[in-house]
C-alpha cells in the first residue's frame, strides 16, 4: 500500500490487489501519482506490505520509506525493479524528518487610523487602549502543496487570530479552483487590536482543499505565528 507523503489523505493512497495463498507474492501492478516536478524534493514514498487475514483483518508485515529527492528519474537504471528491506513501522511516519506540506507567502503590517503623531507614539511602545489599529495580513500565494490524485486543488486559506483574552477573530479567503500554486493576493484585516495585544497573541494560518459533494474539506498544512508551534 503506497502513500506519497506528506499527503496521507485518501487522494494520496494507492493499493494493489491481494495475492492469495503465496509466500512469494508477485503483484506486477503500476500505481500512478500526479506530482509536480518541483514537489519531488519534499515528497517521500511510503510503501507498506500487509497480510489480509480472516474476517478482513489486516496484519502489518513491514514498510519502507523512499525519499524522492534522491531519486534520479532521468537515469534509466532507476526504472528497473529494486529490492528494499522492509522495516518495522516507525513511531512517526516522518522518521525524524519534519513534514513539509508546502510554502505559504504572506506579509503583514499594523496600521493605525490616527495621525502621524499618534502613530509615532504608538510605535514607541505606548500600550494605552486608545491606540487601536488594524492588523493587515496579505496572503500572497502558496506552492508545493499536496495535490489530489488528479493533480488539482480547490484551495483557500483560513486565518485565526487568538487574542490574550482567548477571543478568536476568524477570516477566510476566496477559493481558487484547479490551481496547484494558488495566488490569492487576499487581505485579512483584523480590527481593533493594540501592539500590546499582538505581542501576546498568536495567528494561525491554515490552507485547505475545498471538499467535493459535501465531503469534509481537506487540511493541506498550516503555520502559527507568534509562538513556536507550526504544522
Amino acid at each position: 500500500r503506497p502513500i506519497c507523503l506528506p499527503d496521507r489523505s485518501s487522494q494520496g493512497k494507492r493499493k494493489t490487489g491481494v495475492q492469495k495463498n503465496t509466500v512469494d507474492p508477485t503483484f506486477q501492478e503500476t500505481l500512478k501519482y500526479q506530482v509536480e516536478p518541483a514537489q519531488l524534493a519534499t515528497r517521500r514514498l511510503q510503501v507498506s506490505v500487509w497480510h489480509l487475514g480472516t474476517l478482513a483483518r489486516r496484519v502489518f508485515l513491514g514498510e519502507v520509506i523512499i525519499p524522492l529527492a534522491s531519486w534520479d528519474f532521468a537515469d534509466s537504471t532507476t526504472q528497473s525493479f529494486c529490492w528494499y528491506t522492509l522495516r518495522a513501522k516507525a513511531a512517526k511516519y516522518e522518521d525524524g524528518v519534519p513534514a513539509n506540506n508546502g510554502e505559504l507567502a504572506v506579509r503583514a503590517k499594523l496600521v493605525f487610523p490616527a495621525g502621524p503623531g499618534k502613530l509615532e507614539e504608538a510605535q514607541e511602545g505606548a500600550d494605552q487602549p486608545s491606540f487601536t489599529g488594524q492588523l493587515c495580513l496579505v496572503v500572497l500565494g502558496a506552492k508545493n502543496l499536496p495535490v489530489r490524485s488528479d493533480g488539482t486543488l480547490n484551495s483557500f486559506v483560513k486565518g485565526c487570530l487568538t487574542l490574550p483574552d482567548k477571543r478568536k477573530l476568524r477570516l477566510k479567503s476566496p477559493v481558487l479552483k484547479k490551481q496547484v500554486c494558488p495566488q490569492w493576493k487576499h487581505s485579512f484585516v483584523f480590527n481593533g487590536v493594540t501592539p500590546s495585544q499582538l505581542r501576546q497573541s498568536s495567528l494561525e494560518l491554515t490552507v485547505w482543499d475545498q471538499a467535493i459533494f459535501g465531503v469534509n474539506d481537506r487540511l493541506l498544512g498550516g503555520a502559527t505565528l507568534g509562538s513556536s508551534k507550526s504544522a
